[in-house]
């Protein structure tokens, strides 16, 4: 799934944990305009008893991370 947010894409897929019953999400984040770049992160280690629920937290994340500057909380990819 995708957003638009504070001139930013998020794009959003819920994976399912390997060995369970539960979900995870990994997010990519692009910049629009003159100093458009991408990152992607995976491994937020967070688990979801649903994939609707690991994809509105992963917009919650992205979005909590745009916010807050965009530290440096995973390896880039």
């Amino acid at each position: 799934m995708e957003a638009r947010y504070n001139g930013h894409v998020i794009r959003v897929s819920a994976l399912r944990v390997p060995h369970t019953h539960q979900w995870t999400f990994t997010w990519v984040v692009s910049k629009q305009g003159a100093d458009a770049g991408v990152k992607t992160f995976t491994d937020y280690g967070g688990r979801f008893d649903t994939a609707d629920d690991a994809i509105s937290r992963g917009y919650d994340f992205a979005m909590k991370w745009i916010d807050d500057g965009k530290p440096d909380l995973f390896e880039e990819r």
